[in-house]
């Protein structure tokens, strides 16, 4: 028995009692937790929807009601098809369409095991061309990934669906079917999006519809959707160009689409396909094309083609208010949507206001304006640069000199060995010489003896 007097200390392990970690880290935070921040962070709005920075060289001034190239039409995708794997080289003018949270599926094993089915189940996928997918998704990416996707979109502005966004090194029609094979393993795909040139009857046959509606049981609908360009100058090739800008041009673009159900019964015929890719390539878009010409942009019903002249939009239309809902001639009533628009008065206004207090903000440091201190940093940087590159010069002068006295010493070296050689078989042939001669003498000597 312990007394009170006793100076033994009484202790109680509890079992169930886990001690307090030293350091608590991401891991320790409750699952829930994790996933929402995994979801907040990995998730965004699809490439379609998303706006240039306010800082983006891609923006128009300020000061004009000039239209921006969206920013999911600032690159060039080229794709070179090989036999065992597809190269796929990006080239972009501005950031501003690319993901920003992707670094958190390479932070740890663990966390890509929990954040990777959020990203690939929960994104909206966009793609220019079918070949942009095949390459991507199609060739590169890993089963498991594939059958966690659940919504994909293609868009093109080009009526034929070869936009010349997308360069690729090799004949179209042969991949046709590799592409639908692509689709077909995002087998958990609900929402696609696809031009109305991928319905076409010569490529997206009953056959195919059935095949569609048996890889895919979660998908309820096709959406199919046209994306016309409209710009002031004419172009040659149909739509303005993503990699310059005219001289006072003006472009923008409208989205409209139409939903399609998945018939699954096997009731769907041949000539209702014709009769769908009709409506939807030819009714449907001359009718939003005709709809947004007459009421938006000013041309009359017998002169469409001169909407160019007549080229303003209404004042109503900037990057936040850019849906609308028109009746179309044949009485139909659909929403379409516009990318590109000028920039509006609450963008102008947050730009002032964020230039102003960074202006009074460095004043009070170096009592210069923003852009001041900008245009210093921007100096610094190139004297930066500009001695960098002088100090590398004269590196790789003193790196050549070093070389060349090496290759000098080096010849040096071999003209000494070749001289080393000359003289040794120089001293040899002597040595031989003076040998053959006591030779002959003592042979004549003998001679002379005996007789």
């Amino acid at each position: 028995m312990i007394t009170a007097a006793s100076p033994e200390i009484l202790s109680i392990n509890r079992p169930w009692h886990v001690p307090r970690p030293k350091k608590l880290t991401f891991m320790h935070l409750p699952r829930e937790v994790r996933l929402r921040i995994y979801e907040f962070v990995l998730v965004e709005i699809p490439r379609w929807d998303k706006k240039h920075n306010l800082n983006c060289r891609c923006r128009p001034r300020l000061d004009s009601d000039d239209t921006e190239h969206p920013p999911f039409l600032q690159g060039m995708i080229k794709i070179t098809p090989v036999p065992t794997r597809w190269h796929i080289v990006t080239s972009t003018r501005c950031d501003c369409a690319k993901r920003k949270g992707l670094s958190l599926l390479l932070t740890s094993k663990e966390i890509n095991e929990a954040a990777s089915p959020i990203f690939w189940s929960q994104n909206t996928f966009c793609f220019l061309d079918s070949m942009e997918f095949l390459a991507t998704v199609g060739h590169r990416l890993r089963p498991q990934h594939q059958q966690q996707i659940q919504a994909v979109s293609f868009m093109s502005p080009d009526a034929r669906g070869m936009p010349r966004h997308v360069r690729l090194y090799g004949r179209r029609g042969r991949h046709i079917e590799p592409f639908w094979r692509a689709i077909m393993k995002c087998i958990r795909l609900k929402y696609l999006e696809l031009p109305a040139w991928y319905i076409n009857p010569a490529r997206f046959n009953i056959h195919r519809s059935n095949q569609l509606a048996k890889a895919l049981p979660n998908l309820q609908s096709l959406e199919i959707s046209h994306l016309l360009p409209y710009s002031n100058k004419a172009h040659s090739w149909g739509y303005p160009s993503p990699w310059y800008k005219q001289p006072e041009e003006r472009t923008f673009y409208v989205r409209c689409s139409r939903r399609v159900p998945i018939v699954r019964d096997g009731s769907w015929t041949n000539q209702a396909a014709k009769d769908l890719f009709r409506e939807l390539q030819h009714n449907f878009r001359v009718h939003v094309d005709t709809a947004v010409k007459t009421k938006l942009l000013g041309a009359t019903i017998d002169g469409l083609e001169e909407y160019r002249t007549t080229f303003r939009l209404p004042r109503q239309l900037d990057e936040h208010n850019c849906v609308r809902r028109i009746t179309l001639p044949s009485g139909e009533t659909t929403t379409i949507r516009f990318y590109g628009l000028r920039t509006s008065n609450q963008t102008r206004l947050r730009v002032v206001r964020e230039k102003k207090a960074l202006d009074q903000q460095q004043k009070l440091k170096n009592n210069r304006t923003h852009a001041q201190q900008q245009a210093a940093d921007r100096e610094k940087q190139r004297k930066r640069e500009r001695r960098r590159f002088f100090e590398d010069l004269e590196r790789r002068k003193y790196n050549i000199d070093l070389r060349e006295r090496d290759i000098r010493l080096e010849q040096l070296r071999e003209e000494e060995e070749k001289e080393a050689g000359r003289r040794e078989r120089a001293i040899k042939r002597a040595e031989d010489k003076r040998k053959s001669f006591r030779q002959s003498e003592r042979k004549r000597t003998i001679h002379i003896n005996n007789y």
